[in-house]
């Protein structure tokens, strides 16, 4: 199991992270949740990194597509990557 995420991998993440929050619809928000979600679910992941990794996913799907409390959401993705930058494995 990895404790660490690759820098590559986090890159990755964030972007299909802000591209779904991003998206005007939860069905437009679908593909790349979907990759989060398979990313989260087979990366091999163990302890608070899987952890994280999977509130990241939750608090995705919460904050994607038009939704009235969008910028309440935005902030629980927002520390949610935070929170995942402790387990970015530098590879310079």
């Amino acid at each position: 199991m990895k404790t660490h995420i690759e820098e590559e991998k986090f890159e990755e993440i964030r972007q299909l992270a802000e591209r779904a929050v991003s998206a005007y619809s939860k069905n437009d928000a679908a593909p790349y949740i979907r990759r989060l979600e398979f990313i989260s679910n087979s990366g091999g992941y163990s302890g608070s990194a899987n952890n994280i990794l999977g509130e990241l996913v939750a608090s995705v799907k919460a904050a994607s597509g038009n939704i009235s409390d969008k910028d309440s959401r935005l902030y629980y993705v927002r520390c949610d990557l935070y929170k995942l930058e402790d387990f970015v494995e530098n590879t310079q």
